[in-house]
């Protein structure tokens, strides 16, 4: 990554695309701290993270879906939906630790908001659900403990069409309020989920648009400056400056993309 800065807004989605290698899981690892950036950082709420503390002390706030779901399998779906949420409360010292009942009825809840009957599946295991059903169980576990941050690695990736829509349409119902960002390929999910959306060329933004401006993109005429500015970080006023080769090749890549992904 270059000189790239994102802001993820309250009530916003941000699908982030992007080429094999251009950056998009780098960013990712930055944002939730498994990565420390040689230069810059991570704001929440206008403070810096700086430290491993800072990050654990936000992670409750943060809810994740893996591209394969990553669910434990030796855990059947109630635990492992409330493995994180157990974490989460046990590590704050300001949150009330939970009753067994209380436990179970946010482990429900959040279930039932992915559109899976507790009583139905609660006791199963990952191997005993289709990839649809992994995903919800997924997505439930990212939305237990109420977060105001979601991510989504490659959501819908190995779900077929109608799962995948309607993945997508419990991602955009559940993230409605919550600040968003979800890196995908497929671009029926971006239009399903997208408020706004990015590309990384080369490590770098070089297209930050709305989504109903995707389909009709053409090239943003560079200026004869070095530098062109790309979109805008609407939470700390800063931009992303790059340089104007970059731009230009990079938006050529983007209309590139979107001829081939749409193809497929």
């Amino acid at each position: 990554l270059r000189e790239v800065s994102v802001a993820l807004n309250k009530g916003e989605s941000v699908v982030l695309l992007g080429r094999s290698g251009s950056g998009k899981s780098v960013l990712l690892k930055v944002l939730l701290g498994l990565l420390e950036p040689q230069a810059g950082g991570v704001w929440a709420d206008d403070k810096p993270l700086q430290s491993s503390g800072d990050f654990e002390r936000v992670c409750g706030r943060v809810g994740m879906l893996f591209q394969n779901s990553a669910l434990f399998d030796s855990f059947n779906v109630r635990e492992n939906v409330g493995f994180a949420l157990q974490r989460r409360v046990s590590a704050s010292a300001a949150a009330p630790m939970l009753s067994p009942v209380a436990l179970r009825a946010r482990i429900d809840e959040a279930l039932e908001q992915v559109a899976l009957d507790p009583a139905a599946t609660g006791a199963l295991y990952p191997s005993d659900l289709s990839g649809g059903m992994r995903k919800r169980v997924a997505l439930a576990r990212a939305i237990v403990s109420d977060p105001d941050m979601l991510f989504f690695d490659e959501p819908t990736t190995g779900l077929d069409p109608i799962t995948s829509l309607a993945i997508n349409d419990l991602i955009r119902r559940i993230g409605k309020d919550k600040a968003s960002l979800t890196i995908t390929h497929d671009l029926g999910s971006m239009r399903q989920i997208a408020d706004r959306v990015l590309f990384l060329h080369a490590g770098e933004v070089v297209v930050d648009v709305p989504v109903a401006a995707v389909d009709s993109f053409g090239a943003v005429a560079p200026t004869g400056d070095d530098l062109v500015v790309v979109g805008a970080d609407r939470m700390l006023g800063q931009r992303n400056v790059v340089a104007r080769e970059t731009v230009v090749a990079g938006q050529a890549a983007f209309r590139t993309f979107l001829s081939y992904v749409g193809a497929a």
